[in-house]
Order: structure tokens, then C-alpha cells, then sequence
């Protein structure tokens, strides 16, 4: 990372979150953990990003339904572009939250570090008594799909943030 990413968030616990082209399951965790943070005075404290495993475009917004989907429940959607994962994201953040096995399994290609299977978790892990660890990708899907999946989202990202907060900030 950067000199001046050092000097921003050197002391912060890092959070990235990972799916597959970082436009629809990834910002939308993103986006929903970083309103959390900010809402509960911890944005000097913690520090959310996103990435994608295949991101074919570099710096896109993210897809309109979840832009949709966040906006309409009052999260801030600035700054969300899309950016290819990359191995030295590793060493750079302190979590990394998969949306499901591919997304786990590509992670874990690009990070190409056995001690890297210890820090790679499934977001879904976070979401209470949850069985299904895969975030479904809706892209493909109807609209109500993104709705669905920020009620996912929201439960799991609250949880990770209690962790976080009794974990690391304590």
C-alpha cells in the first residue's frame, strides 16, 4: 500500500470484503459496514474497502440495483469503485470477508499464502445461527434479490462490527 494509505489508516483495523466483480455483494457489504462504523463514531478507528477476485473494469460504480437498494435505506454510496483484489491485500487488512466458496477458493489463489486460509472468512460467518455461508450473487436476478441480500448483509455487518469493537478496540 501507499505512503499516504500508511499515514490514513496505518493505526485502523482494516476490513475488506470480496466477491466476484466487486458491483453488486462486495460494496454493498462495504457500503453497510462503513455507515455502521461512521454511525458508532469508529470511522477513526476502523476501515472498510471492497474488492472483486475478476474484475474485468477497473473503477466502475457499482451495479444500480444495489446502489438503489443502499440509497433507499439512507447509506452513503460515494467513493464505490470497483478495484481488482490484490495479494499484498493480505498483509494490508486485518479481515477478509469472502461472499462464498469461489470467491474463497480465488482469494486464496491471488493471496498464494498458506497462512492466508486463517484470514480469509465467509461474511456469512458473522450472520448468527446462519447455515448457508454463501452470499448468492444476484446479478442475475430480480430486483427484490439486492433487498434480500442487504437484510443478509445488515445482521451479518452488525455482528462483525461487535466482534471487531470486543476484539480489537477493547
Amino acid at each position: 500500500m501507499s505512503l499516504l494509505f500508511n499515514f490514513l489508516h496505518g493505526n485502523k483495523i482494516k476490513v475488506l470484503m470480496v466477491c466476484t466483480a466487486n458491483v453488486c455483494r462486495s460494496p454493498m457489504a462495504h457500503a453497510v459496514l462503513r455507515e455502521m462504523v461512521a454511525s458508532r463514531g469508529l470511522a477513526d478507528k476502523i476501515y472498510v474497502d471492497s474488492a472483486g477476485t475478476h474484475v474485468p473494469i477497473r473503477g466502475l460504480k457499482p451495479d444500480k440495483r444495489t446502489l438503489a437498494v443502499l440509497t433507499g435505506h439512507g447509506i452513503k454510496i460515494n467513493n464505490l469503485k470497483t478495484r481488482q483484489l490484490k495479494k499484498g491485500d493480505f498483509t494490508t487488512y486485518d479481515y477478509i470477508l469472502v461472499m462464498d466458496e469461489s470467491n474463497r477458493a480465488a482469494t486464496l489463489k491471488i493471496m498464494d499464502n498458506r497462512s492466508a486460509v486463517k484470514k480469509v472468512e465467509f461474511l456469512l460467518n458473522y450472520a448468527g445461527n446462519s447455515v448457508e455461508l454463501n452470499v448468492q450473487d444476484p446479478y442475475y436476478s430480480h430486483p427484490a434479490e439486492f433487498e434480500d441480500m442487504y437484510a443478509v448483509m445488515d445482521k451479518a455487518c452488525s455482528s462483525l462490527l461487535v466482534t471487531i469493537s470486543q476484539t480489537d478496540l477493547a
